[in-house]
C-alpha cells in the first residue's frame, strides 16, 4: 500500500509538470536574488542563462527521466531560478530515448532556443549522439547520467563535461572487491549493448587480474522477457553470478534466478537495484536470502551523511518516495555547475574560466565530494552496497564498504589505458594485457 500511494503521488507530480516539459519554460525568476546568489549592481538587470535540457520522459525509461526532471525543478526552485549572476531559463525536451529524436531536440534547443549549454539524457547511444552534435556546433554539453566510457576518454573534448560517472569506473573496484571476499569463480550475464559491455569488462579485468576466473559470459538482447534459456547457461558450481540490468528486466532476472533454484550470491552492476526500480522488484527475490545481493554505486540513498540526507529527505518530501541515482545525478550536476559559475564569476563568454573552475574545485554534492579530472570526468567515492530491509519494511542499498576517490582509470596509468582499445563485447583480459606488454616494450604511448 505504501508503494502504491508513493507511485500515485509521483504520477500526480509528474503530470503537474508536463506543461513545463517538451519545450516549456519555468516560471520567470523573481526580482530578488536567491540566498547566496550575487545581486546585480544597482540599476543593472541580471543577464539570462539559457539551459537546454533533454530527458527521457516517455517510453520504457521514462521513470529515470521523470526523476531527473523532478530534481532539476527542486534545485532551481530552491534558488529562485537564479544561478550565480544569472536569471535562469530552462527549456526541457523529451528525447524519447531515441537518437534521432534526441538530435532533433538538441538542434532545436541550440538553433531555435539559443541555449548557452546542453544538459541531460542518460542512454549511452543518445549521449554519444548529442555529444557529437554539441562539439560540431561548439556548444558545451554537461552530462549528468550518460556513463559511456569514451565520452571522457578517447573522445574527450573540453566542450564535454561529465558530472556523473563512467561505466567501468564503478566495476573496476567491484571486481577487485569480489576477489577480496573470497570469490574465485564467477559467471557473468548482462544485456548486449555498450553499457553492458563496458561494465562487464571493467569487472572482468580487475577480477581476473587479481586471480579470479570468469567461467563464461552470457549476453542477453535488450527487451528480453524470458531469461530461463540464458540462466540455464550459468554453471551451478560458481561462487557467484555477476549481472547488470535495470527496470523490469532486473526484476525478471532476480525472479527467474530464484525460481530456477540458484543458490549463490548475486553481484549486481551499478543500477540493477537502484531506488527508482527497487520498490517494484520482487522483494524476496532481490534479497536473495541467505546469499545476498550486492552492487556498487557512488550513491546510497540510505546513508546518514548530511549531504545525502539534505537532498534525499527533500526529494522524498517533494515526490513521496526515495531518490534514485538519476535524480541525485541531475541535482549533483547542477551543484557542480553552480560552484564553477560562482568561482569563475560567470559562464557566458567565460567558458575557459568555468572549465578551469570545474576541474579545480572540490565540491561536496548530494553524492559526496567530487572533483573533475583533466579528462572532464568526476573522481569520487564508490560504495559496495547490500540490499537490506530497513526497520520500516522498505528495501534499501546499505553501504558495507567504500572505495575513496575512484578515478575512471582505477589504478592504471591513464596514458597506457587510453592507448589500448575501448572495452567492448569482445574484451579478453589476457589479450588486453598482452597488448599492454607490447605497448610497454615499444616504449609506451607516443
Amino acid at each position: 500500500m505504501k508503494r502504491l500511494l508513493a507511485l500515485l503521488l509521483a504520477l500526480v507530480l509528474v503530470f503537474g509538470l508536463v506543461a513545463c516539459g517538451n519545450g516549456g519554460t519555468p516560471t520567470p525568476a523573481p526580482a530578488t536574488p536567491a540566498p547566496g546568489q550575487p545581486a546585480p549592481p544597482p540599476g543593472e538587470e541580471r543577464p539570462e542563462l539559457r539551459i537546454g535540457v533533454t530527458f527521457t520522459l516517455s517510453g520504457g525509461w521514462a521513470a529515470a527521466g521523470s526523476d531527473q526532471r523532478q530534481a532539476l525543478y527542486m534545485f532551481f526552485e530552491s534558488r529562485n531560478w537564479q544561478l550565480g549572476p544569472y536569471d535562469v531559463t530552462v527549456i526541457i525536451e523529451d528525447d524519447e530515448g531515441s537518437v534521432e529524436t534526441a538530435l532533433n531536440r538538441a538542434r532545436r534547443l541550440v538553433e531555435a532556443e539559443n541555449v548557452h549549454f546542453l544538459f541531460g539524457s542518460h542512454a549511452a547511444n543518445v549521449g554519444y549522439a548529442i555529444a557529437e552534435y554539441a562539439v560540431s556546433v561548439g556548444v558545451p554539453y554537461i552530462i549528468p547520467c550518460v556513463a559511456a566510457d569514451d565520452l571522457t576518454q578517447r573522445d574527450r573534448n573540453d566542450l564535454l563535461i561529465r558530472t556523473g560517472w563512467g561505466s567501468s569506473q564503478a566495476t573496476h573496484p567491484q571486481g577487485y572487491w569480489a576477489y577480496e571476499q573470497g570469490y574465485r569463480r564467477i559467471a557473468i550475464m548482462t544485456f548486449d549493448f555498450a553499457f553492458g559491455h563496458e561494465t562487464a569488462a571493467g569487472f572482468m579485468r580487475t577480477f581476473e587480474e587479481a586471480g579470479g576466473e570468469i567461467t563464461n559470459v552470457v549476453w542477453t538482447p535488450l527487451g528480453t522477457t524470458d531469461f530461463v534459456p540464458f540462466l540455464a547457461q550459468i554453471p551451478r558450481d560458481v561462487d557467484a553470478i555477476w549481472i547488470n540490468y535495470l527496470g523490469v528486466e532486473a526484476n525478471r532476472v532476480f525472479t527467474t534466478f530464484r525460481d530456477m533454484g540458484f543458490q549463490m550470491p548475486i553481484i549486481a552492476g551499478s543500477i540493477a537495484t537502484d531506488e527508482h526500480v527497487l520498490f517494484e522488484l520482487d522483494e524476496e527475490a532481490v534479497l536473495n536470502y541467505p546469499f545476498g545481493t550486492y552492487s556498487i554505486q557512488h550513491w546510497a540513498e540510505s546513508s546518514a551523511e548530511p549531504h545525502v540526507r539534505a537532498f534525499a529527505d527533500a526529494f522524498y518530501e517533494r515526490v513521496g518516495r526515495r531518490s534514485s541515482y538519476y535524480a541525485m545525478e541531475s541535482y549533483a550536476g547542477l551543484q557542480l555547475i553552480e560552484a564553477a559559475i560562482l568561482e569563475a564569476g560567470g559562464f557566458i563568454d567565460n567558458f575557459d574560466a568555468f572549465l578551469h573552475a570545474m576541474r579545480n574545485n572540490e565540491v561536496v554534492t548530494a553524492k559526496g565530494r567530487v572533483i573533475i579530472d583533466e579528462w572532464n570526468n568526476p573522481v569520487q567515492d564508490f560504495h559496495v552496497r547490500r540490499v537490506e530491509r530497513l526497520p520500516n519494511g522498505e528495501l534499501a542499498n546499505v553501504i558495507i564498504y567504500t572505495f575513496p576517490a575512484v578515478s575512471q582509470f582505477w589504478i592504471y596509468d591513464p596514458d597506457e589505458f587510453l592507448a589500448l582499445p575501448l572495452y567492448t563485447r569482445d574484451f579478453n583480459t589476457a589479450e588486453h594485457n598482452r597488448l599492454l606488454e607490447e605497448l610497454r616494450a615499444a616504449g609506451g604511448p607516443s
